[in-house]
């Protein structure tokens, strides 16, 4: 099986998806409580911003905030993280990292169904 695969197939929400690629928080939030409070063990992308402005993004790895200057530079070193300590993709977002890997950094890996999809609705285009 691929990175960030089992063999049980579980179908999960649009929210799940989005928590688990980026959690969206409001300008301001306590970074302390944040860390502290978090229950992810997962490499993950915080956004602190307001509808869906991004003022400050993070990486967040085992309770520690890595800051980054932009959204998309918090989700490439997110990407990297996930490739430098060898961790599967987190279930609930594994096709958005997919589609990440072998579409924009064509990277060879496991492609599910939906990532070839949109790969071939891409190059229709």
């Amino acid at each position: 099986l691929g990175r960030g695969h089992s063999a049980k197939m579980v179908r999960h929400t649009i929210e799940e998806c989005n928590l688990a690629f980026i959690d969206h928080k409001p300008p301001g939030t306590n970074m302390v409580e944040y860390l502290t409070g978090a229950t992810k063990d997962d490499p993950h992308v915080l956004m602190l911003g307001k509808d869906h402005r991004c003022s400050q993004a993070f990486v967040i790895l085992n309770g520690t905030a890595m800051e980054y200057p932009s959204l998309l530079g918090a989700v490439d070193g997110c990407f990297k993280t996930f490739f430098v300590l060898d961790v599967n993709y987190p279930k609930p977002c594994a096709q958005i990292w997919e589609f990440i890997q072998t579409v924009i950094f064509e990277m060879p890996g496991h492609e599910s169904n939906a990532v070839k999809l949109m790969r071939a609705q891409l190059a229709m285009n």
